[in-house]
């Protein structure tokens, strides 16, 4: 990675924001590939500033939406179920970077294609309790993309 230059005008600042912008030096070279920028710009025009975006992790030359169309055209990956197989429950695991109010429905079906457990908003617990040994196949759409996962009970 490149060192910071010390001759720079606008360095000020100390330890890790030598420049003295609210962004700590290495992430603001690594993602901004500048010192140029500060705390309150915007380069994506997304809303977020570069501060935002150094607090939340997200790419400051992204646009958000750009990343939740991704999300949702990839939605098999951005989620996970566990245990499998399960006895009592099973949760609902959703990566940190997509946003569950997209999540509009999560169906629970028995292999014979019976639902058995339905919510229109996300959950993040099943029970399980009431529910005979065998496969089951958890659907979970997310505005018009859905997924479907195979659980087994034990």
């Amino acid at each position: 990675m490149p060192t910071l230059d010390p001759t720079y005008s606008s360095f000020s600042g100390a330890g890790l924001d030598v420049d003295a912008d609210g962004l700590e030096d290495s992430w603001e070279f690594r993602e901004l590939l500048s010192y140029n920028f500060n705390a309150n710009d915007d380069p994506d025009n997304d809303g977020k500033t570069n501060l935002e975006e150094y607090t939340d992790g997200t790419d400051p030359y992204v646009k958000e939406e750009a990343l939740s169309l991704l999300d949702l055209n990839n939605l098999e990956s951005q989620i996970s179920i566990y245990p499998n197989p399960a006895k009592k429950s099973i949760k609902i695991k959703i990566k940190s970077n997509f946003d569950i109010s997209k999540i509009s429905d999560i169906s629970l079906y028995s292999i014979d294609s019976k639902l058995v457990y339905k919510s229109k908003i996300f959950v993040e617990d099943i029970n399980l309790n009431n529910l005979a040994k065998g496969i089951y196949l958890v659907k979970i759409t997310a505005n018009n993309y859905q997924t479907i996962k195979k659980v087994v009970i034990d």
